[in-house]
């Protein structure tokens, strides 16, 4: 049996129980409450998988707002300052890689941006991961830093 909305709420830090239907069901996604309960237990198990490995977004935050001399409020705030929008566009790179998270849920987490911006996102980082060895040496020490690669 499912818990309550409340411990819900909690346990996918949400602040208001409505919210948990677009959570854990999307719209458009032609599935309602029957899968709720797989649902759940996914996102319990991919938040379990998370923390046993120790990484976590907002772990992969502190990580890139230490590297790029930055703090956490700045990657969330709404800047479209280089010295914030490069650094937020590898935490969300880093959080898709490193972490079960959905595109929606990085998006939720950093800065509450949209997922088509987190789409932009990672895909810009992964072209300039490909063509700036800069870029990828950055990567790839945030990701030693944070246990991983």
């Amino acid at each position: 049996m499912l818990g309550s909305a409340a411990d819900l709420c909690c346990e996918f830090n949400c602040s208001n129980p409505l919210s948990l239907g677009s959570i854990l069901c999307p719209p458009g996604t032609g599935q309602g409450a029957r899968h709720l309960t797989v649902r759940v237990s996914s996102a319990r198990m991919s938040a379990e998988n998370e923390q046993a490995r120790g990484i976590t977004i907002e772990a992969i935050q502190l990580a890139v707002a230490r590297m790029f001399g930055i703090s956490v409020k700045e990657l969330g705030q709404k800047s479209t300052r280089r010295t914030v929008t490069v650094p937020r566009q590898i935490a969300m790179y880093l959080a898709r890689q490193m972490t079960d998270a959905s595109i929606p849920e990085i998006g939720r987490k950093i800065g509450g941006k949209h997922h088509t911006t987190v789409i932009h996102s990672i895909a810009k980082v992964e072209e300039e991961r490909r063509t700036d060895p800069a870029v990828n040496a950055v990567i790839s020490k945030l990701m030693r830093t944070l246990g991983i690669g």
